[in-house]
């Protein structure tokens, strides 16, 4: 029996090419949005419980599974999250998610250690702060 299309999206099934929200193809981009409802204070709270410092971002584990392998196929790929309560949006490119793991600046998260995961999903955790604003993330588009 089939899945659901909710449910494959949110699985390794399916199409990794069908996963992220947009393809740019101008920057060979693909482009997944996460968006939030918490505030900055809201996310600061949450990030204190985990014993992180500022408002943090996560990031669905899957996403970033299926961002390696759209990256390991030559493909680039990013991260926007819109806060919309700031009216703010920043940007993640796997490329620097990769960096900031490896310098422990992002953390995974399992979901009994965080209040909003839902199911057995796992989550990488990012500061706010260490996300580019559009400027930076127009200036890393036009680099490579």
């Amino acid at each position: 029996m089939g899945h659901s299309l909710e449910r494959t999206d949110r699985t390794w099934e399916g199409d990794p090419f069908k996963k992220f929200d947009f393809y740019i193809p101008k920057y060979n981009l693909y482009l997944d949005v996460t968006g939030t409802s918490f505030t900055k204070s809201e996310s600061i709270k949450r990030a204190h419980m985990l014993q992180l410092r500022g408002a943090i971002i996560a990031i669905l584990g899957i996403k970033v599974s299926v961002a390696e392998i759209l990256a390991a196929k030559g493909y680039r790929t990013a991260f926007a999250n819109v806060a919309e309560r700031e009216g703010e949006i920043r940007f993640m490119p796997y490329s620097r998610l990769k960096v900031l793991e490896k310098n422990g600046r992002a953390i995974i998260a399992q979901p009994e250690e965080i209040e909003f995961a839902k199911g057995e999903r796992t989550y990488i955790l990012t500061r706010w702060t260490d996300w580019l604003k559009p400027n930076q993330f127009l200036r890393w588009l036009k680099l490579k």
